[in-house]
């Protein structure tokens, strides 16, 4: 029976010794499982704030790129709107330069009609001036003699008539 105890106490011993190797086993198990969980956790909680940064960048890249858009639709206007007021710069340079060429040619046509009618003004004084002549010379010798004088008178205004080119008169 002693021995029996012995036995007893021995397998006793290795019985407690197994049991607190199996508790430090276990107790080491469940340090390791709790500092895994709270890695674990950790991770789940950085994953979470990149979610929220992630998100947020997402947010921050959908504005950005809606602003793009924006700007892209707002320079395709001006755009249009540039290549709209060029054509009409050029169409306005071209009746500008229509414009111009036709007050030109009207300043031309007047200076010339000016110096056409300077000129006829001219030419009737003169010849105003010729008939007053030829009336007082011609008045004298038709009061002495009416018939010889009238020949001349009428072949002095036939002269002057010749004088004057018909172009040159406008009725």
């Amino acid at each position: 029976m002693k021995s029996q105890l012995e036995e007893n106490n021995a397998l006793k011993e290795k019985w407690d010794n197994l049991l607190k190797e199996k508790q430090t086993t276990a107790q080491t198990l469940e340090n390791e499982l709790k500092s895994i969980k709270d890695s674990y956790y950790k991770l789940v909680l950085e994953n979470a704030k990149k979610d929220e940064e992630l998100a947020e960048l997402s947010r921050k890249h959908i504005e950005h790129t809606e602003h793009q858009e924006t700007i892209n639709k707002e320079l395709q206007e001006k755009q249009e709107l540039i290549i709209s007021l060029e054509q009409k710069l050029g169409v306005l340079e071209q009746q500008n330069e229509e414009t111009k060429l036709k007050l030109t040619g009207d300043l031309k046509a007047r200076k010339e009609s000016k110096e056409e009618m300077k000129r006829q003004t001219n030419l009737i004084s003169q010849l105003e001036s010729q008939v007053h002549e030829l009336t007082f010379c011609c008045a004298d010798s038709i009061l002495q003699s009416p018939v010889q004088h009238f020949s001349t008178f009428s072949q002095a205004l036939i002269h002057i008539c010749k004088l004057i080119p018909l172009s040159s008169l406008n009725f």
